[in-house]
């Protein structure tokens, strides 16, 4: 649609302090701490980011060529720019090389917490762990501008001029068979950044190669995880960090793939857990990040949260709890919470599916301090949202990027 841009700054973000915050708060950051007001040497802060893979969201043929060919269920397709029908212009705020891919970018370095330019900052990590899903540009833009690939720090020529953060390090996995691949582009997938300064990674046995696990979920389906533990720097403190993006598509049966999914990737942060528990460490947490495609009254977040709906054979010492509160994800008209908002030729979709998981149970009964979530961040206004909603001038996909600051 045509129209005029009066404002194309990132909406406003801010720190929300977890006890008791005002019931307007976690919408309107009226109350909220920028990020330089809570710092503090014994906190790291989580974000999770459905990034709106650029093979979902082209445009047509001859404005966009592709890396491979399209299959031919794909040729002829009209329907561009990921079908979002009330996103104004298109064209441009949907074109990845020269727009989407920095404002992405700039929402990963915490674009609309710090008002400033990026360029006018110190470009230091705002988030210490991302979970990243609809990734299909890793290799050729992310990977380049993020991550410490071995002290390599060279760039691609598309890239030159760009001051390479390689401050993370990280794991993607792509999926087995990503629809991206049949619209001409790459695999879309899950990654999982954690910034070097704060973390460093453990190890199965000793001499080995740091441990990861990242696959597909049983049963050779498409969705994909990451599961890694991380050692706190200069503490005995570890966390195990699983990043997902479960099925899509809402019905009783996708939701009961879902369920699966979610048990399985529960089971297995667990598992990891308990093996790192046998190795000695005392203080072992859990984070789980991801877009779950469900909401949160769904079989598939209740499985996270209570042990009841999952399909354990036995009780697990695990409790998880949500970095944004319970109460107000339970409630999320009166409370105006969502994560995803975004028109297509079905409808308007407004839900909230992206999720920030967290335990230190085990570590809190074992003696160990365990993590403590003490912010979380706070989520536009309506009356800040464009009229097309996500994706805009103001936000570059269609989900927004959730955050949490935790203590240790």
């Amino acid at each position: 649609r045509e129209g005029t841009v009066s404002d194309i700054r990132l909406y406003p973000r801010y720190w929300i302090e977890t006890s008791s915050p005002k019931e307007s708060d976690i919408v309107s950051g009226n109350d909220g701490m920028h990020s330089e007001e809570c710092d503090s040497k014994s906190s790291f802060t989580v974000a999770q980011f459905n990034t709106l893979a650029r093979g979902l969201s082209s445009g047509p043929d001859y404005l966009c060529f592709t890396p491979f060919p399209k299959d031919d269920s794909r040729k002829g397709n009209t329907e561009y720019y990921g079908g979002f029908i009330e996103c104004q212009n298109p064209e441009v705020v949907l074109d990845y090389d020269r727009v989407r891919k920095w404002r992405l970018l700039h929402v990963l370095l915490g674009g609309g917490l710090h008002m400033e330019e990026v360029e006018k900052r110190d470009l230091k990590p705002e988030f210490d762990i991302i979970a990243m899903e609809e990734v299909d540009q890793f290799n050729s833009f992310f990977r380049q501008v993020l991550l410490n690939d071995n002290g390599d720090k060279e760039q691609s020529s598309e890239n030159k001029g760009v001051e390479s953060l390689n401050r993370y390090c990280g794991v993607f996995e792509p999926k087995p068979n990503s629809p991206c691949v049949s619209f001409g582009w790459y695999s879309d997938g899950v990654a999982l950044l954690w910034n070097l300064d704060k973390f460093q990674t453990i190890s199965k046995t000793p001499n080995s190669d740091p441990w990861v696990e990242s696959d597909s979920f049983e049963g050779g389906q498409n969705q994909v995880y990451v599961i890694v533990p991380l050692q706190i720097k200069d503490t005995q403190k570890c966390i195990v960090v699983a990043a997902t993006h479960l099925k899509a598509k809402k019905s009783q049966a996708n939701e009961q793939i879902r369920k699966g999914q979610a048990s399985e990737l529960r089971y297995r942060a667990e598992k990891m857990a308990a093996s790192l528990k046998e190795q000695g460490w005392k203080d072992v947490s859990i984070l789980i990040a991801g877009d779950f495609n469900s909401e949160p009254s769904s079989a598939a977040v209740r499985c996270i949260l209570s042990e009841e709906e999952c399909n354990s054979e036995k009780e697990t010492p695990w409790k998880f709890q949500s970095a944004y509160p319970p109460h107000k994800m339970g409630q999320p008209q009166q409370y105006n919470l969502y994560t995803t908002w975004k028109t297509r030729k079905s409808g308007m979709t407004r839900r909230i599916i992206d999720y920030i998981f967290y335990s230190s149970h085990q570590a809190e009964e074992k003696g160990g301090d365990g993590i403590h979530c003490s912010h979380y961040l706070s989520i536009p206004k309506d009356s800040e949202v464009e009229p097309g909603h996500f994706p805009g001038f103001r936000y570059p996909s269609d989900h927004l990027l959730i955050a949490a600051k935790f203590q240790y």
